[in-house]
């Protein structure tokens, strides 16, 4: 019978400590620090956690990448108050951080010009691909879903009597229900009506497919998105880079957070309803957009100033 060694038990007592506080996608950290266990329960077993013991385990790791360590800073953090004998540097818990980059906004104009672009490819071009690419754009635009959750909906996954949409299995969320405006539901309505008439023979569950009948690729629409950029004649601003389909998904977020502030409403709870919405993991990830656009980011600053200035007041600094 194996036994289960000190760093092995402490692990496993740490990730279950994590997913009680809501961590989902956690199975790349925990083979990680499964990894560790394993090495200080071999190597050095009995020994506190130091900096001696991390770069020998780093080291006997070399062929994996530094995300290795990605999971270190908060076990580290947690195992002092199991084994006050732990001593690491800060030099392995300084975690980089990914450098998002900047979206490309789009005005309605652009997002209509492109859906017109999809629309006017003629029969030679795209023989039932442009009432696809149409219908799908409208969706990414008017929803905020990834490109993924849009190619992966089944015809069952959408109710357009309900107007919902059912997503399944995406990034960590098992499944979240999308309500749909009444304008989203009538061009899906349209949509589904012109495919079964022209695909008369069911050859996919899928709800968008392509010009054979099958389900839609990713790698087939990004070609045709960009081609349909080109046409449309967007971006009509100077922007860093060329747009991306993902960033309809940018758009949709900030024009909805615009839109709360605009109105005056609570900020925070708009910020976990889109959290919810997007089906974000971690509310953090929502919260960037707050920063993603500078009229967002001028709200920042502003509430960051008075809460600066109530401070002062309270005669703090």
């Amino acid at each position: 019978m194996k036994t289960t060694g000190r760093f092995a038990a402490w692990v496993a007592e740490f990730m279950d400590y994590r997913r009680q506080l809501g961590y989902i996608n956690i199975k790349d950290p925990e083979r990680d620090l499964r990894n560790l266990a394993d090495f200080m329960d071999r190597e050095a077993s009995g020994q506190p956690l130091t900096d001696m013991w991390v770069l020998r385990w780093r080291e006997a790791n070399a062929h994996r990448s530094s995300s290795i360590l990605f999971p270190l800073p908060s076990f580290v953090r947690w195992l002092t108050l199991h084994d006050p004998k732990t001593s690491v540097s800060k030099i392995w818990l300084h975690r980089p951080k990914s450098q998002r980059l900047t979206p490309y906004i789009y005005d309605p104009e652009e997002v209509t010009a492109l859906m017109d672009a999809a629309r006017g490819l003629n029969r030679h071009e795209q023989v039932f691909g442009r009432h696809t690419y149409a219908a799908l754009l409208g969706l990414l635009a008017s929803t905020g879903l990834r490109i993924s959750e849009s190619l992966g909906l089944d015809r069952d996954d959408v109710d357009l009597k309900g107007g919902v949409l059912r997503v399944r299995e995406s990034k960590g969320v098992r499944l979240r229900v999308i309500p749909l405006h009444d304008s989203t539901t009538e061009a899906l309505l349209r949509y589904a009506e012109k495919r079964d008439h022209y695909h008369r023979i069911i050859q996919t569950k899928a709800f968008f497919v392509g010009s054979y009948g099958r389900r839609l690729l990713y790698l087939t629409f990004r070609a045709a998105f960009c081609a349909l950029r080109r046409k449309a004649g967007v971006p009509f601003r100077p922007h860093p880079r060329p747009p991306r389909i993902h960033d309809l998904r940018h758009t949709f977020a900030t024009r909805y957070l615009l839109r709360v502030r605009g109105e005056g409403s609570d900020m925070h709870c708009a910020v976990a309803d889109l959290s919810v919405y997007l089906g974000h993991c971690h509310i953090a990830g929502t919260y960037w957009y707050l920063t993603g656009i500078p009229e967002l980011m001028a709200l920042c600053g502003d509430r960051f100033q008075a809460y600066v200035e109530a401070r002062r007041q309270g005669g703090q600094p």
